[in-house]
């Protein structure tokens, strides 16, 4: 979205679709991410309330659509690493009926490949909402300093015209969709930040073959009610933070 925005250059402007290539392929690389690994976890909720590890499993890979290692294009290489991870999970789950693996078993094979995705996607997550709080900044100074206009020549004449009504409701709606965005985003890095916490617990108990312990569920509880929660004051910028801290009265002590 940055990119789209962001002000023309010398010479033609390239299509909107190749401006952007490169950020939708990281977009989509990230989103089915978290597809596979709901989808992995969706597998161990299943083989441990007594699912069938032959039929859980391969139905939770075809789910996620993913049917090659090289399922999309990157270069990046902390994004070909994370590609790699998505695959070798998909993998695991349309070979569990095959592999015969215990929970203990299946949990130890994917935490290299879980804790390669939490990762990469917890940096793009934090990426994406610095990025959507500076252009909500940047609609926000638009309307308030009223700068806008638009000019051209008439007559030899250079002609400009400020903003409209219509102006200042595209900029509001605008603000409105750069919210929602940022609630989704803050949404996923929050939901991925429990998922994380929990399945490095689950990690530890599985190389002790106790996945299934009373213990264990107890230590899954308490790390998702500790995971680090980010909040939509925490994804502002540092410059601003830092003027309302202090802007902030001293406390007495």
């Amino acid at each position: 979205m940055q990119k789209a925005l962001a002000g023309p250059g010398l010479g033609t402007d390239k299509p909107i679709r190749e401006t952007c290539a490169e950020a939708a392929r990281s977009e989509a690389l990230w989103r089915n991410s978290m597809i596979v690994l709901g989808a992995y976890t969706d597998h161990l909720e299943a083989v441990a309330g007594g699912a069938s590890p032959k039929t859980a499993g391969p139905l939770a890979a075809a789910r996620t659509g993913i049917t090659s290692p090289t399922w999309i294009d990157v270069e990046d290489p902390g994004e070909i690493d994370a590609r790699a991870a998505v695959a070798n999970l998909v993998g695991q789950l349309a070979e569990a009926g095959e592999a015969k693996k215990d929970l203990d078993q299946t949990v130890k094979a994917a935490a290299p490949h879980v804790e390669t995705l939490c990762k990469g996607l917890d940096p793009y997550f934090d990426a994406q909402l610095a990025a959507l709080s500076s252009i909500q900044k940047d609609v926000e100074k638009r309307r308030t300093t009223r700068a806008d206009h638009r000019c051209g020549m008439l007559d030899n004449r250079s002609i400009c015209v400020g903003e409209s009504a219509q102006d200042r409701l595209d900029q509001g709606t605008q603000y409105g969709e750069l919210a929602a965005l940022t609630r989704s985003y803050l949404d996923a890095k929050n939901a991925l930040a429990r998922f994380c916490a929990a399945h490095e617990k689950l990690a530890e108990a599985a190389t002790k073959g106790k996945v299934k312990s009373s213990d264990t569920a107890a230590a899954l509880v308490s790390s998702v009610k500790s995971a680090k929660i980010t909040t939509l004051e925490d994804v502002q910028e540092p410059s601003e933070a830092a003027g309302s801290d202090a802007a902030a009265p001293a406390k007495a002590k």
